[in-house]
């Protein structure tokens, strides 16, 4: 009787996710994250060029232009798959039961006790320590 191993699961297929090609990457990928590469240095360069520009317009371009940049990468195999992670994180976040704002108190006031303890306990051993150095040295 030996271990079997289940058939592998189905490539999901959502909005953006594609069944990947033999090669393992979806057609005009790598030419999207191309222009995402070329994009980024355009900007670099822009900000560069236009160095007299107020800084907050020069923001402003940066983010339009790192919205843009998202926009092709979601466009992309691994842009659908990071958007379904976040969107599945987002999903198990909601059903995390959250502590009270009096448990998350009482955890503090303990964890600030156990803390002074344990720095008058160091200080202790420090000076114990620094005794017997000076005995010794004496």
């Amino acid at each position: 009787m030996g271990v079997r191993f289940p058939p592998g699961l189905p490539e999901e297929t959502g909005r953006n996710i594609v069944k990947q090609d033999n090669t393992g990457v979806v057609k005009f990928d790598i030419f999207k994250w191309a222009i995402i590469g070329l994009m980024l240095l355009a900007g670099f360069a822009a900000n560069y060029y236009f160095s007299e520009v107020p800084l907050p317009l020069r923001i402003v371009g940066w983010l339009i232009l790192v919205l843009i940049m998202l926009g092709v990468a979601y466009k992309t195999y691994a842009g659908g798959k990071a958007w379904k992670f976040f969107k599945d994180s987002r999903n198990e976040m909601r059903k995390v039961v959250w502590p009270t704002r009096h448990e998350t108190f009482q955890t503090t006031l303990i964890v600030v006790a156990i803390s002074i303890v344990l720095a008058i306990f160091l200080w202790g051993v420090d000076l114990f320590f620094m005794w017997m150095i000076s005995l010794l040295t004496t």
